[in-house]
């Protein structure tokens, strides 16, 4: 273990990868008898698409780049969105109700770990970095005294 990755970051890339495993045996085990096909190959994007977020979330918390709290809300807000997709396809806005129940289950789990997360990212980089300050303008250098006006002769 590296000294400098705290042991939050390493829990958390653990639970980021279980959740990517699952995400990929989803996909390869879907049952597609019965079903719509292309709802059956839109919900495999999806999963393939989450693991994808999760590998990249995992390998950012387990190696503490500078770039795991924008990996980490990125997972946690594809994954909310993933499953109101879900509902929505499968049943409409009564699936979006039903959809709730899971989706505060999700939240229970996901903002914990991505507030944490941020925290810990703040302390050790520094993130989210301050706003770039704007160059300061030229300080005005007086005019020398005016000319007299020229004369027309």
């Amino acid at each position: 273990m590296n000294r400098r990755v705290p042991l939050g970051f390493y829990l958390s890339g653990i639970v980021s990868a279980l959740y990517g495993v699952g995400n990929m045996l989803w996909l390869f085990f879907m049952d597609v008898d019965g079903g719509d096909v292309k709802l059956v190959m839109g919900l495999r994007l999806g999963a393939a698409i989450l693991a994808a977020f999760a590998a990249v979330a995992t390998e950012a918390l387990w190696r503490a780049r500078r770039w795991a709290y924008p990996a980490s809300l990125a997972l946690g807000l594809a994954s909310g969105a993933a499953l109101l997709g879900i509902a929505l396809a499968f049943g409409g806005l009564r699936g979006m109700v039903v959809a709730l129940v899971p989706l505060f289950l999700q939240a229970v789990i996901v903002v914990p770990i991505v507030l944490y997360v941020r925290y810990r990212s703040q302390q050790l980089f520094g993130i989210p970095r301050p706003a770039p300050q704007l160059p300061r303008p030229a300080p005005r250098v007086p005019v020398g005294a005016r000319t007299p006006p020229a004369t027309w002769w």
